[in-house]
């Protein structure tokens, strides 16, 4: 038989109390409701827990027993819901972060050192996988994807701008010319990206702009990553994120009237985990990093 919680707090409470007017002051309910609890609880237990008294209340041996129990049952209830209010309120603790790697290795571990810095209770797992990933996987508390993720029992941020602009090395100029136009391109070595945050091939920017039929790759790369390190030993000419690109890199932006491409990210974690400081502290600081140093120069 399983017994009533409910009915079980408020025997617990007359037992304490003493009567049922005193426990009506405690559970603020009538005193009507309260014997009736009672009484329905001694009827499911087929016993008496309580001596009805001139004064007041006394507990029988059975509702000794019970209230051991039962007193014992609440105590260790009101220890958990302390330890997880405490536990929710805390800044530590393991949170398993899964990134793009360009994301990951560029934006998000050069910047650790001062977060933990400031919470040194905290650790950081970094899943790092291919930017193709579009939705949190295995056991993850966060993750930053490239499209909305539609899923109830998820928490999504709003869109992150990140630019990417067109990028060339001064030695592939000195090789092959610089174009002056976007047609121009058509006559180029073009990296590009299989999959992910620049698109895919059959919708890849730079292989579509300025032109009514997709320019054929000179060069197909996963990562971000992969993209710039092509570009910056001379193979041709990519889209770069702007905090790919750093000060003795020797690229060359090609600035064809401005030709920027935008693409959106965002950050998700699990509802279950939304009141919890450490996710609520990692979030803020994913979103700052990613508004002040990624989607830099916008």
């Amino acid at each position: 038989m399983a017994l009533d919680w409910d009915k079980l707090r408020v025997f617990h409470t007359v037992a304490v109390a003493g009567s049922f007017t005193r426990a009506t002051d405690i559970l603020n309910i009538s005193q009507s409701a309260i014997s009736r609890q009672v009484s329905i609880l001694e009827y499911e237990l087929g016993m008496s827990l309580f001596e009805r008294l001139a004064r007041g209340l006394r507990l029988t041996e059975a509702g000794h027993k019970l209230n051991v129990v039962v007193t014992s049952v609440f105590a260790k209830l009101a220890m958990v819901e302390t330890a997880i209010t405490e536990e929710k309120n805390l800044h530590r603790g393991k949170l398993t972060l899964m990134a793009p790697t360009s994301v990951g290795a560029l934006l998000v571990a050069p910047y650790l050192k001062g977060f933990l810095q400031t919470y040194p209770d905290m650790r950081i797992h970094l899943r790092l996988v291919s930017e193709a990933v579009l939705c949190p996987t295995g056991d993850v508390d966060m993750a930053v994807v490239t499209v909305p993720f539609e899923n109830a029992e998820y928490i999504t941020s709003e869109p992150i701008d990140f630019k990417a602009r067109i990028y060339t090395s001064q030695k592939y100029i000195e090789k092959h010319g610089r174009p002056q136009t976007i047609q121009e391109l058509d006559d180029h070595n073009l990296i590009v990206s299989s999959q992910g945050s620049l698109g895919n091939l059959e919708n890849n920017w730079l292989l579509n702009l300025g032109s009514k039929i997709p320019r054929d790759p000179f060069m197909v790369v996963e990562s971000s990553m992969g993209i710039a390190e092509a570009v910056k030993n001379g193979l041709g000419i990519g889209c770069l994120y702007e905090y790919v690109v750093e000060e003795g890199d020797d690229l060359v932006e090609l600035n064809f009237d401005g030709a920027q491409h935008i693409q959106q990210r965002y950050i998700v974690y699990p509802k279950h985990l939304g009141d919890l400081k450490r996710v609520q502290l990692f979030a803020q600081f994913l979103t700052d990093i990613m508004k002040n140093v990624g989607a830099k120069a916008l």
